[in-house]
């Protein structure tokens, strides 16, 4: 096994600035047809218990699972094929449940946000030996220590979403950052962020959660997020950003700390997929609070923001992240709230 470590003793970095790399004053249009989804349950949930998250990797399914024995599960039309990884203080164990959003051809990575270390792991190997079989790993300085929604998109760079309101080693803002394995620098560019009034460092960093999805082809990252009606498209090559405004709806720039509190701040999109043409944001449009029972969307635009359409997801079922088949017009769907797994046809 092959590991590589990097022991980091002078970190030298960069802020990107906001007005060259920062592309304003775009606008997403609201799609003008709602279309129907036709659903049905799956089994998944019959034959795995305690999902957290489904990735789909080829035409298998790797379903990351609270499950301290077998974390991780592997499906095939929705057929168990092999379970690896446990909880444990040993070389092939993790500390804790982190499930897998990234894979990289037949590779996953898991990142701990303890340790600050990306772990790439064989899947193929895992499967066989029950164990976590580690390739790589990469650690990261302590300055990045908010990072989260980690990406390996390449031998030379990493990035992901960074939060600096705990740590304050940064720049106090939530961003995206490009940490550089060979050399362990990294750079900074910074993201929307809401202003809260008065200022405290919980709330700061939920207000401005965001929802990443990578590209495919891993040049371009698309960041949705949760309570700013805006979606940022960094330009992973270029390290530039180009926002989007949502159509009838105004960014927010500053927002009321107790209001935030007792749960008035509206949530857009909680949740993010992409494709190579496509991005999907599951979008609801209503306060943690609300009691009515309004129905979520699935919005769908291109990588330019133009409007593809708009699905419907009716009251109750809880979508919180969902992977698709573009080709056979099918969408699966997995609500932590229930439970369940649905499978979704796309008419």
């Amino acid at each position: 096994m092959s590991i590589n470590k990097f022991i980091i003793v002078v970190i030298t970095f960069s802020i990107l600035g906001c007005s060259e790399n920062v592309e304003k004053k775009n606008t997403l249009p609201v799609h003008k047809k709602t279309l129907s989804l036709k659903i049905e349950p799956t089994s998944l949930n019959e034959n795995v218990l305690g999902i957290i998250y489904l990735k789909q990797m080829d035409s298998l399914t790797i379903a990351s699972t609270f499950q301290e024995e077998h974390l991780y599960w592997v499906l095939e039309d929705e057929k168990v094929m092999a379970n690896f990884g446990n909880i444990g203080k040993g070389p092939k164990e993790i500390a804790y449940p982190i499930h897998i959003y990234d894979t990289f051809k037949r590779n996953a990575f898991l990142y701990d946000s303890q340790l600050l270390q990306l772990s790439e792991i064989d899947i193929d190997k895992s499967m066989k030996s029950g164990k976590l079989e580690i390739v790589n790993q990469f650690e990261f300085p302590k300055e990045l220590s908010g990072a989260r929604d980690v990406f390996y998109i390449n031998d030379k760079t990493i990035t992901g979403i960074y939060d600096d309101n705990f740590s304050k080693r940064l720049n106090e803002k939530r961003g995206v950052f490009f940490y550089y394995q060979k050399s362990g620098t990294y750079e900074l560019l910074e993201l929307n962020n809401i202003d809260l009034d008065p200022y405290e460092a919980m709330p700061a960093t939920n207000i401005n959660a965001k929802m990443p999805t990578l590209s495919p082809d891993r040049k371009r990252l698309a960041i949705a997020s949760v309570h700013n009606p805006i979606l940022e498209i960094v330009d992973l090559e270029r390290k530039k950003v180009k926002e989007f405004k949502l159509e009838g709806k105004e960014v927010i720039e500053n927002y009321r700390l107790e209001d935030f509190k007792d749960g008035e701040a509206t949530q857009y999109f909680t949740f993010a997929y992409s494709t190579v043409d496509h991005i999907y944001l599951l979008y609801k449009g209503y306060s943690e609070n609300n009691t009515e029972e309004k129905p979520d969307f699935i919005k769908i635009y291109t990588w330019d923001g133009d409007p593809v359409g708009k699905y419907e997801i009716p009251f109750g079922y809880a979508i919180s992240s969902f992977y698709l088949n573009e080709e056979k017009g099918e969408l699966t769907g997995h609500s932590l709230e229930n439970g369940k797994t649905f499978n979704f046809e796309l008419r």
